[in-house]
């Protein structure tokens, strides 16, 4: 399994965003990119508020 999937689950390549989804939360993200949430969010300044993110919010992730 890929550890490079956007948060419906389809594969994305390294370098490419995540896309926020539905029910999603920047702990889930993390995990599933094997990141830290404090990592995440020094990747990402937009996210001003870790417990707070859009849907369809685009994320940088390694």
């Amino acid at each position: 399994m890929s550890r490079w999937r956007c948060g419906d689950g389809r594969r994305s390549a390294p370098g490419r965003p995540a896309t926020v989804r539905a029910g999603d939360t920047l702990t889930a993200i993390a995990g599933r990119y094997g990141m830290t949430v404090p990592a995440l969010v020094a990747l990402n300044p937009v996210v001003t508020d870790p417990d707070v993110t859009q849907i369809d919010q685009q994320l940088r992730v390694r």
